[in-house]
């Protein structure tokens, strides 16, 4: 199964939009562009992963970095505190977590 990147990463926007709520239109330009980026990488963890050039230690790892970048990301908007930003990354992964594990064959998220 195939990762579709822009279905993943509208999905993941859906449920990080609803956790920061009042302060989405601070952090939407930001959000938008960095769970979409997590969405690309994702698919090519996953493509890189069945081409056998990606062990999965290191898909994990790139996952890891990944997330890591993005609460960096949100924490640098103004008013964004970290349980708000770990609640809108979970989120977002939460609702692509199912089809991503299933898609790559391990559990990635």
């Amino acid at each position: 199964m195939a990762i579709d990147p822009n279905k993943v990463g509208l999905d993941m926007i859906a449920a990080a939009t609803g956790v920061f709520s009042g302060k989405w239109p601070a952090i939407q330009m930001y959000a938008e562009d960095e769970l979409k980026d997590f969405a690309v990488v994702l698919g090519r963890i996953a493509t890189r992963y069945a081409a056998g050039t990606l062990s999965k230690e290191n898909a994990q790892a790139m996952v890891r970095a990944q997330v890591e970048s993005m609460k960096i990301v949100f924490m640098a908007v103004e008013g964004m505190g970290i349980l708000m930003v770990e609640a809108a990354i979970n989120a977002a992964i939460d609702v692509v977590r199912t089809a991503i594990n299933n898609a790559i064959g391990f559990a990635l998220l």
